[in-house]
């Protein structure tokens, strides 16, 4: 085969669930040709090697498809008949998103919130008529009168678990706030993100630090050696502890040390481009999401 053709093997494509996509990417047969336009195609090679590099996770996708977003939908579309939350436009905000539910009776204001210290929850931001009619409360919930005597914080049942519930009241508003069950909270895997965002950087700065040409890497072969030919030397001459080696010894070292350097100094470099395929397939593998 030419020299500017490439036999890669095909990658099988990672799910797009988040939790599937840190389990990275496995290598499989049958093999696919890459044609090359006279160079080696780094980046091609890592997204095959790597499916996860083309993989994008956002907080919009982690909420809406968590389990808590999909109760929220299937209980307000049972009481509404209406896919009000299909036709929302979320936003993200802080680790949550926020949106608006439009219901004949007013708008009802959503928004979420994660935190590793006060845990997951949700509000619905609206008028009476508006919260009841999006099914997002109860009618004992929300008192036209004053809550004085009555908590704000109670448990109740819905979107299929009993919950922690807060009502508070502003003018004609009320901000009905929801926590997440423990296994709701756990599904919304907001490190996720971070993990596939450093794997991501973390692989394309070890692809840029591949040397792009003989000339860079023998440039680099000659300051790594001429280091460590530095450290050798001080070793050879220095004493410890009253001992040292012996004349006859370091002469003999450090003539072997200067034949080495100029060995160094004529060696030259050959390039094979399953070698480098090689290589962009070990990043893949050492930066893959699920080695984090």
């Amino acid at each position: 085969m030419g020299n500017n053709v490439l036999v890669l093997p095909t990658p099988r494509r990672a799910s797009c669930r988040d939790q599937q996509i840190m389990s990275g990417a496995q290598m499989q047969a049958p093999a696919k040709l890459l044609q090359f336009e006279g160079h080696f195609d780094d980046r091609a090679t890592l997204k095959l090697a790597a499916p996860w590099m083309k993989e994008e996770i956002s907080v919009v996708g982690i909420w809406c498809q968590s389990p808590f977003m999909l109760r929220v939908a299937r209980c307000v579309d049972a009481i509404t008949g209406r896919s009000l939350l299909a036709d929302v436009n979320w936003k993200p905000r802080d680790g949550g998103v926020k949106g608006k539910i439009s219901t004949p009776n007013g708008n009802v204001i959503v928004e979420t919130f994660h935190s590793s210290y006060s845990g997951a929850r949700a509000t619905f931001d609206g008028r009476r008529s508006a919260l009841l009619s999006a099914g997002v409360a109860r009618s004992g919930w929300l008192h036209t009168e004053s809550r004085q005597g009555r908590r704000n914080d109670f448990h109740a049942d819905i979107f299929d678990a009993v919950r922690k519930i807060n009502v508070t009241k502003s003018g004609e508003c009320y901000s009905v706030r929801i926590d997440l069950t423990e296994e709701e909270a756990e599904a919304v895997n907001l490190w996720c993100i971070e993990v596939l965002a450093k794997a991501k950087s973390e692989a394309e700065a070890a692809l840029d630090r591949l040397p792009s040409k003989r000339a860079d890497y023998l440039r680099n072969f000659r300051e790594m050696t001429a280091l460590n030919l530095r450290i050798i030397e001080t070793l050879i001459s220095e004493s410890k502890g009253g001992y040292s080696l012996e004349a006859g010894s370091r002469t003999e070292l450090l003539t072997l040390m200067n034949s080495l350097r100029q060995a160094i100094h004529r060696a030259a470099s050959s390039y094979s481009i399953t070698e480098r395929q090689r290589d962009v397939e070990n990043i893949a593998r050492k930066f893959a999401p699920s080695n984090k």
